[in-house]
């Protein structure tokens, strides 16, 4: 766990946990830069097809407990347990609009909480106020 907690910050990853059974496979579609990482078992990833020149190739990769692996291409790839099962962390990118939007709720939340920290208006200057209108 302390592997998952060091190597991102919380906000910036969408994490999602796979288990998988002795030799299960199963299809994931990955984006660049996606992060995936073997928590238990010992895992064997077939990454997205790439074209290099002419032809077309995907790299087979294996992932031991403990090891992780970054995506540098989109695809979809196959994830295969060994003969115990596997546990899997895929800790996604966060699509911008949901980080523009998790800074904005950030902003206006410390924007609420200074507001609520602040002085309250003085008595006779509320009153002055409410007597002009």
């Amino acid at each position: 766990m302390s592997l998952l907690a060091s190597s991102r910050p919380e906000s910036s990853r969408a994490t999602t946990s796979i288990a998988l059974a002795a030799h299960a496979c199963q299809s994931l579609y990955v984006t660049p830069d996606t992060q995936l990482v073997c928590v238990a078992g010992a895992l064997r990833l077939q990454t997205p097809a790439v074209w290099i020149g002419e032809t077309l190739r995907a790299c087979v990769e294996r992932l031991h407990e403990g090891a992780q692996s970054v995506q540098t291409h989109a695809g979809w790839m196959t994830v295969s347990a060994g003969r115990s099962g596997a546990m899997l962390y895929v800790l996604a990118p966060m699509p911008l609009w949901s980080r523009v939007l998790a800074g904005l709720r950030g902003v206006l939340g410390r924007a609420v909480q200074a507001r609520q920290g602040a002085a309250p208006i003085p008595n006779h200057l509320e009153k002055a106020a409410m007597q002009r209108h």
